[in-house]
């Protein structure tokens, strides 16, 4: 059921936020910013990020206040933030799958979904979560600029 509600929310987010950005521009953007993740280009990403990074991406790193990152949090554990998993999650989707948003001011946002999933031990549940990449320009750069996770 779980699995469902990801898949209609995925569907209904790509139906309702219309293409709008050219082709070229989505192209660009993909075999840059996304491709410096899944490579895991320090600098690349460090190049296309927009500080501080917010969102709920401190979960990720067990912080002891994981709402109050810092910029060497993030760029500190890249690693441990993009995992092998989100790679290959990443290296397995297209341009295609990138949502167009444009947000209360009008300015046109891209966003990655990333579903994960991982069998529990001795069990036959398996666990999903959600690794979503907000994307918008800053001074005519493409740069992250949130992370959020869910599940």
């Amino acid at each position: 059921m779980k699995t469902l509600l990801i898949v209609s929310f995925l569907f209904l987010n790509g139906f309702i936020f219309s293409q709008k950005a050219d082709l070229n521009t989505v192209k660009n953007f993909w075999d840059t910013n996304i491709y410096e993740i899944i490579i895991l280009d320090q600098e690349g990403i460090e190049k296309h990020t927009h500080f501080p990074v917010e969102g709920s991406w401190g979960y990720i790193l067990n912080l002891e206040d994981p709402e109050s990152t810092t910029d060497e949090d993030f760029t500190h554990n890249l690693k441990e933030i993009f995992t092998e998993e989100v790679r290959v999650a990443l290296r397995n989707k297209t341009y295609n799958d990138l949502v167009h948003h444009s947000d209360e001011n009008g300015e046109l946002n891209f966003i990655v979904q990333i579903i994960m999933t991982t069998q529990l031990e001795d069990s036959d549940e398996v666990m999903e979560s959600m690794m979503i990449l907000y994307f918008k320009k800053f001074e005519g750069d493409w740069k992250l600029f949130q992370i959020e996770l869910a599940g």
